[in-house]
């Protein structure tokens, strides 16, 4: 799944494939990256700070990691590796 987000919510993480993505990019731009290349606390994080914002875009943003995060969770389980 795709998430648009603010680059000055991913400048945050420091991992080679983040700074790629946000070097030619200034704070108040949108950027878009797949919701797989971060952990699931590292996708809480955007979702608080984004919480911040309260915009559209921001809200939508924080609707799409709820719904990954609870896709997820369902394979998850249904592989038995959750409760």
């Amino acid at each position: 799944m795709n998430l648009q987000v603010h680059v000055k919510h991913l400048k945050a993480f420091k991992s080679p494939v983040i700074d790629d993505i946000v070097s030619y990019h200034s704070n108040d731009q949108i950027v878009t990256v797949g919701a797989d290349l971060f952990t699931s606390t590292q996708l809480d994080k955007i979702a608080k700070d984004a919480k911040g914002a309260n915009d559209a875009g921001s809200r939508t943003l924080c609707r799409r990691i709820a719904s990954y995060q609870s896709v997820l969770k369902r394979g998850l389980a249904a592989r038995g590796r959750l409760g």
